[in-house]
């Protein structure tokens, strides 16, 4: 991939081939922004260009080196991802990336560490991990992609370079949408309107089954299944509160569009249960929008996961013609 490829992050970009084109590359940066804007492409496209036999700025792509980061199975680039029932990464993991971060690049100039979700660190791997910095080799970059930096320990954060990546444009994703996926426009033009910025979300919701998530929604928001859903892990407690704010975020969309009078636009509310007599109030809608985003992002801190739900429920009962399965 070229550096333009990289539509919607053009300050970062720009930022990395500075880093490049001066020889002055940091030993550690952390890719900050939300999921689905190219963190961790962009962080593999760093690695090549940095390696690139070919080229100096950009990769060229065809050499060992490029084409083994592509892959990942190049023997100087060491990726880690969390693992296991707890979607933790752990202390080991970090103990095996000290290993080779003190071993010497074998053919290419700079060894590459991608840490992806480093906000999954927990205690005990944040505070092995904050050793590596303390004295990192110089032919080594260790690279964090997380899309909540805030939970990273200070420490860490204050040693890294903060490279921001920002929520991509509603065009920028509608014109992914339409060239490499052949979508229609105004399929296109729906996915970008309530992608939040993400291609994750956008992609997630491609093949959208509106009955599905009605159904999904009203047997979730029966009192008996959140208390079902208790026994979960915490964070998959907050990984199904978050998807259930994604489809509520949807469908409050749709109900904009059909006060609107743009009929044409909606894909989850004609037909599903939804009330438009309800809900004229635009004003009213935007702010359940705008509650539910903020409640979206809180899921990463310490937000009481009874509260989001209650509000959650107390929304879709608001819009919802299906009023008995709250009885």
């Amino acid at each position: 991939m070229a550096w333009d490829d990289f539509l919607g992050q053009d300050k970062a970009s720009t930022l990395l081939q500075a880093f490049i084109n001066s020889g002055r590359i940091p030993t550690a940066l952390i890719f900050s922004g939300v999921n689905g804007v190219g963190k961790f492409s962009l962080a593999k496209e760093f690695a090549k260009s940095c390696n690139c036999i070919e080229a100096k700025s950009a990769p060229c792509d065809k050499c060992v080196n490029c084409l083994g980061i592509d892959k990942e199975t190049h023997p100087d680039l060491f990726i880690i991802r969390p693992l296991g029932k707890a979607n933790e990464i752990t202390i080991d993991m970090i103990r095996e990336l000290q290993r080779f971060l003190n071993l010497s690049p074998q053919i290419a100039d700079r060894k590459f560490f991608i840490i992806d979700s480093a906000d999954r660190m927990n205690i005990e791997s944040s505070n092995a991990f904050l050793k590596s910095l303390e004295e990192p080799p110089l032919d080594s970059v260790v690279i964090l992609v997380s899309s909540n930096s805030n939970s990273l320990l200070p420490t860490i954060k204050s040693r890294c370079q903060m490279v921001k990546f920002h929520p991509l444009r509603k065009d920028v994703i509608k014109t992914i949408l339409e060239e490499k996926l052949n979508l229609e426009s105004i399929r296109a033009d729906y996915l970008a309107g309530i992608s939040q910025g993400s291609m994750a979300i956008a992609l997630k919701f491609k093949d959208l089954d509106a009955s599905k998530i009605v159904n999904t929604m009203s047997s979730f928001l029966r009192p008996a299944e959140f208390l079902k859903s208790k026994g979960m892990e915490l964070y998959e407690q907050r990984g199904v509160l978050k998807e259930k704010i994604e489809y509520l975020i949807f469908f409050l969309r749709d109900i904009l569009y059909l006060n609107a009078d743009a009929p044409e636009l909606v894909m989850l509310a004609k037909n599903n249960g939804i009330s438009t007599d309800r809900s004229k109030n635009t004003k009213d809608i935007i702010a359940k929008i705008e509650k539910l985003e903020y409640l979206y992002n809180a899921l990463d801190s310490n937000v009481s996961s009874e509260l989001v739900y209650k509000i959650i429920r107390t929304i879709w009962q608001e819009v919802s013609v299906y009023n008995e399965v709250f009885s």
